[in-house]
């Protein structure tokens, strides 16, 4: 679906978030930035329907090695990054997941040290038996073995509006 100009708007002249009139498809990175303007229900507006479809809606991914790792992203909805089955080698093995506007999950698996630094612009964030609610959280918690654990795992976890949830 296409925005269409408001009156007045010269055509041929790219529009800004905040000159559109009809909500659309989110790009994670603009609801990241801009947290306060998605509370007051403007979106932005993209032209490829594609983009929207991988961007939108409730996602598992499931990494078994480290190769499989990446920055797991999603504008809108559920992202679950399921590291149970992960084979964590030696070391810190660093995994980053943002959601825009939703929920991000992370389940970890048993035997790994973890740290967890989360942050949500509204939001809760929950981690390792501690929790932090309302603007602009951070919740940075070690597991009591994290420094001395021959294997680490460090959640870079963020989400611009919604929650983030840490299990075990």
């Amino acid at each position: 679906m296409r925005a269409q100009p408001s009156q007045g708007q010269p055509r041929g002249r790219p529009r800004r978030h905040d000159e559109l009139d009809v909500p659309g498809q989110v790009l994670e990175e603009e609801v990241e930035r801009r947290v306060p303007e998605l509370v007051f229900g403007q979106l932005v507006v993209v032209e490829h329907d594609h983009a929207f479809t991988r961007h939108v809606g409730e996602r598992l991914e499931q990494p078994t090695t480290p190769a499989d790792l990446r920055d797991y992203r999603l504008a809108v909805g559920t992202l679950t990054v399921d590291l149970t089955g992960l084979q964590v080698p030696d070391g810190t093995t660093a995994v980053q997941a943002r959601v825009g506007l939703g929920e991000l999950v992370v389940k970890a698996p048993a035997g790994v040290a973890v740290r967890v630094d989360g942050r949500s612009g509204v939001g809760q964030v929950h981690g390792l038996d501690r929790e932090e609610n309302g603007l602009g959280n951070r919740l940075d918690i070690r597991s009591d073995d994290f420094d001395t654990a021959t294997r680490r795992l460090l959640l870079e976890l963020r989400v611009g509006v919604g929650e983030i949830r840490v299990e075990r």
